[in-house]
């Protein structure tokens, strides 16, 4: 191999500007794959975050309508639950009647296709609600403690 360059550089005088072209493409590709790469990937952050923005704000919205019913709903009272229950909105309808519903999953979609559901927990002497934000793939979650 090293013989059939030595000839190419010597005997040929197209030799060195055929190999001068090559390397300087090489390093023109090199190049643009790299800065390709980086911006793929910064494409990808941007739609996690994007995605988890709106995860964030379904575990928010979940968050206020919890508070709201706690203030205002006179029928809305989660001195039954324990540990591991799931909120649910339709007072009456599921849940046998109460607001708790024992290891089934309640989740709820906004508008957006963002899915959010409350769970409830008790420690003395702290009443904690975990609000879990979902969209696409990505959760987000918002804890309000009383």
């Amino acid at each position: 191999m090293n013989k059939i360059l030595k000839n190419l550089l010597i005997s040929q005088k197209g030799g060195t500007a055929l190999l001068l072209t090559l390397l300087i493409l090489f390093a023109v590709f090199t190049i643009t794959f790299t800065a390709s790469d980086i911006v793929v990937s910064g494409l990808k952050m941007s739609k996690e975050r994007y995605d988890s923005t709106k995860a964030y704000f379904a575990a928010e919205s979940a968050g206020e309508q919890i508070i709201w019913h706690v203030r205002k709903a006179a029928d809305f009272n989660t001195g039954g639950c324990v540990n591991g229950d799931y909120i649910s909105f339709n007072v009456g309808n599921e849940c046998g009647g109460g607001v708790c519903c024992v290891g089934a999953l309640r989740e709820y979609t906004l508008s957006n296709n963002a899915k959010y559901n409350i769970q409830y927990s008790y420690s003395v002497p702290d009443t904690t609600l975990s609000c879990l934000g979902q969209y696409a793939s990505v959760g987000r979650r918002v804890e309000l403690v009383y």
